[in-house]
């Protein structure tokens, strides 16, 4: 009885092909960690943004941060926050709509590592 085995060339072409097979599953999840990374960094930010605006919609807020009523126009920084191991940069600039001072154009800037949101609200004094 005669033993067949597999030759030399089988073996290099079936080697080949599975480190192309096990390559391409590495590279796919290489790109799907990358996605997710940067998915949440995006989500992150986001949330920075609105929470920042959300407390800044309040009158009281802004003259607390300016120190004047109304709050003083100007861009203002604000304390790093650090989630994850990135640190993200907020601004808050304050403007003046048309012609009156109870009324203020609230831009919110949000900066990660590589993303950048800005959001726009107005806040009016309510009395």
């Amino acid at each position: 009885m005669v033993k067949k085995s597999f030759s030399l060339i089988e073996v290099v072409i079936s080697l080949a092909v599975l480190g192309l097979i096990f390559s391409g599953m590495i590279f796919i999840f290489n790109q799907g960690f990358i996605w997710t990374s940067k998915t949440k960094e995006e989500k992150d930010t986001l949330m920075l943004a609105t929470q920042t605006l959300e407390f800044f919609s309040s009158w009281q807020n802004l003259v607390n941060l300016t120190g004047g009523n109304p709050p003083a126009n100007g861009n203002y920084t604000l304390s790093p926050t650090t989630i994850d191991n990135i640190t993200y940069q907020r601004t808050l600039t304050i403007s003046n709509v048309a012609l009156s001072s109870d009324l203020k154009r609230i831009v919110v800037n949000v900066r990660g590592r590589t993303k950048i949101i800005n959001i726009t609200s107005f806040v009016s004094k309510i009395e």
